[in-house]
């Protein structure tokens, strides 16, 4: 459908709105998408993966159908230690030809291949995977090592 250029503003918007695949981008506006991305990127770029779930999943939760934001929700859920998520976004977002080939799709694949059958533990602030058998009695002391230094270095640091 094409957008009557000699509508009024307000009239253009609405059909941008209604005739859009994604209508949800043209209200929020493709700059500001770019932006929340891009901001996203930062603080995965930083490890802060809480900071970035809040900008991206909004966003996923409206539909928008946009393969950057694909893009960020893979990198995302691989921080996250949700590979298979990861996974399903990157195959969104990349070409399949390209999946393999690409520095964080390779990485998923061969993390989801290394770590089939593994076991995991959620902490508060850490999801921690690790092979079944003897390895399960250290969950316990490596749970509360890293949460005691998630505590200590969020306060020095401003996490």
């Amino acid at each position: 459908d094409r957008i009557n250029r000699n509508a009024p503003r307000t009239q253009v918007l609405q059909d941008r709105f209604r005739t859009s695949r994604a209508g949800i981008v043209d209200a929020i506006g493709q700059k500001d998408l770019k932006q929340r991305l891009s901001r996203a990127m930062v603080y995965l770029n930083g490890w802060r993966t809480p900071e970035a779930a809040k900008l991206v999943n909004p966003l996923l939760k409206q539909n928008i159908k946009s393969k950057h934001l694909w893009y960020v929700a893979g990198r995302l859920r691989y921080f996250e230690g949700r590979y298979k998520e990861a996974l399903r976004w990157l195959k969104k977002a990349l070409p399949k030809a390209y999946l393999k080939r690409h520095p964080l799709g390779s990485s998923v694949l061969a993390t989801i291949r290394l770590t089939r059958g593994y076991r995991t533990v959620k902490s508060p602030h850490f999801l921690i995977h690790f092979p079944p058998g003897r390895d399960r009695i250290l969950v316990t002391y490596a749970v509360d090592a890293l949460e005691k230094a998630y505590h200590r270095l969020g306060k020095l640091y401003g996490y």
